[in-house]
C-alpha cells in the first residue's frame, strides 16, 4: 500500500514550486486533486509542456472559478473533507478570493493549509514580485556561488523553488503529525527566501566571522573543482579531505611538479596550486582517471551532461529513470527507497479539468448540482 493512500490535497498552486511539492504527496499515495482555472489552468500547461507534464503526474484535475460565489462555496465543501490545501498565490490573494486560511478553518478546522510564497506572508517585500533568480540574490546565494573575486553567479537550477518545495512537504507531513495529537489543523508560511537563508546558514556565520582576507579566500579549497581532461571531457574532484588529496597525488605521473605540494598550506598561492592540479588532469582521458580513482577510493567522478544523467550505469542500476507519456520525455521516481509501501506507478498528467465531474461526485455532490454548477459556469 502506498504511504499516503486516504490523504486528500487541494492543490490550488501553479508552475514550479506547487507542482513539485503536491507531486511528492501524489508520488507518497495521497489523492492530490489541481483546482485550476477554467479557461488556461496552471500557467505551466502552456510555458512549460514538458515541465507540466514531468511534475503532475498521479494528480487529479477539476475546473473552478473562484472568482464566482459558487466556485467559493464549492472550495469551501471540498476543504471540509479534505487534509491539506495548498496554494501559492501572492500574499492577499487568497484572502481575497475568499478562500484564504481564515475563511476555510471555520468550517474545516482540521484543516492543513499551506501558503507557498516568494517573501512570505509578512516583511517589507510580502507583496513584491519575484521569481526565483531574486529570491537567491537577496538571500546572498547568488553570492554564494560566485567566484570569490568575480561578480556574483545565478545558479541554472531554480534552487529556492524546488527547496522550498521540499520543505513544504515536510512541513505539512509534520502538521498532519501534530494533527495527530491535537485534532486540530493550522497554518504553514513558507517563504522561498526564508528557506534559502536557512541553506546558506552556515555560509553566512562562516562569512561573517572572517576578515577581508579569509572571505576572499572562503569557499577556495585546492582540489575541490572540475577539470578538464585530455579528450575534452570533465571530470570533478572532491579532495576536501587530506587522505584524499594524498590519493590523489599518488595518482599522479612520477615527474608530475604538483606530487611535491603533500600539505596544501593556506598561505599558498591558491590559484597558482589549482593551475597545477588542471595541468595535470589535463594529461590523461576521463575515463582513465575514473579508472584509477575507483581503484585508489579518489572522489572522481564524471561530469555529465543532462542527456547522458540517464545513461549512466548508477542511474540505471538505482532505476531512477521511467518513461512518459511523451516519446523521449524521461520522469524520475520519488528519489527514497522504501522497504515496505512506496510510489508504485506513474499516472500522467491530467488534462485540464478532467476529474471535475469523477471528484466532486465522490465529494458528495450529485449529478443535478453539478450540471448546475456548469449551467453557472462556476467549474469546467
Amino acid at each position: 500500500m502506498e504511504l499516503l493512500t486516504g490523504l486528500r490535497v487541494l492543490d490550488l498552486t501553479r508552475l514550479l514550486p506547487g507542482a513539485y511539492a503536491t507531486m511528492q504527496l501524489a508520488d507518497l499515495g495521497a489523492d492530490v486533486v489541481k483546482v485550476e482555472e477554467p479557461r488556461a489552468g496552471d500557467y505551466m500547461r502552456d510555458m512549460f509542456p514538458i515541465g507540466y507534464e514531468v511534475l503532475n503526474r498521479n494528480k487529479r484535475s477539476i475546473a473552478v472559478d473562484l472568482k464566482t460565489d459558487e466556485g467559493r462555496a464549492l472550495l469551501t465543501r471540498l476543504a471540509q473533507s479534505a487534509d491539506v490545501l495548498v496554494e501559492n498565490f501572492r500574499p492577499g490573494v487568497a484572502d481575497r478570493l475568499g478562500v484564504g486560511y481564515d475563511a476555510l478553518a471555520p468550517h474545516a478546522p482540521r484543516l492543513v493549509y499551506c501558503a507557498v510564497s516568494g517573501y512570505g506572508q509578512s516583511g517589507p517585500y510580502r507583496l513584491a514580485s519575484g521569481h526565483d533568480i531574486n529570491y537567491q540574490s537577496v538571500t546572498g546565494m547568488s553570492h554564494l556561488h560566485a567566484d570569490p573575486t568575480g561578480p556574483p553567479h545565478h545558479g541554472t537550477i531554480a534552487v529556492g523553488d524546488l527547496t522550498a518545495a521540499m520543505c513544504a512537504v515536510t512541513s505539512i507531513l509534520a502538521a498532519l503529525v501534530a494533527r495527530d495529537r491535537t485534532g486540530s489543523g493550522q497554518y504553514l508560511d513558507v517563504a522561498m527566501t526564508d528557506v534559502l537563508v536557512s541553506l546558506a546558514a552556515r555560509y553566512i556565520a562562516d562569512y561573517t566571522a572572517r576578515d577581508d582576507a579569509g572571505r576572499e579566500a572562503m569557499g577556495r579549497r585546492t582540489g575541490y573543482g572540475l577539470y578538464r581532461t585530455a579528450d575534452d571531457r570533465h571530470v570533478s574532484l572532491g579532495c576536501v579531505e587530506d587522505v584524499f588529496w594524498h590519493r590523489f597525488l599518488d595518482l599522479l605521473d612520477p615527474d608530475d611538479p604538483l606530487r611535491a605540494h603533500r600539505e596544501r598550506d593556506p598561505s599558498d598561492d591558491a590559484s597558482a596550486l589549482d593551475g597545477l592540479v588542471a595541468k595535470a588532469i589535463s594529461q590523461h582521458d576521463r575515463a582513465i582517471w575514473l579508472e584509477r580513482a575507483a581503484e585508489a577510493d579518489v572522489p572522481i567522478a564524471p561530469v555529465h551532461r543532462l542527456d547522458e544523467v540517464a545513461s549512466d550505469p548508477h542511474m540505471a542500476e538505482r532505476e531512477l529513470f521511467r518513461s512518459a507519456t511523451t516519446p523521449g520525455v524521461e520522469q524520475v521516481r520519488f528519489p527514497t527507497r522504501f522497504s515496505a509501501g512506496g510510489p508504485e506507478e506513474f499516472r500522467p498528467p491530467p488534462a485540464l479539468g478532467q476529474h471535475t465531474d469523477e471528484v466532486l461526485a465522490e465529494f458528495g455532490l450529485d449529478d443535478d448540482e453539478i450540471v448546475r454548477l456548469r449551467h453557472r459556469r462556476a467549474i469546467r
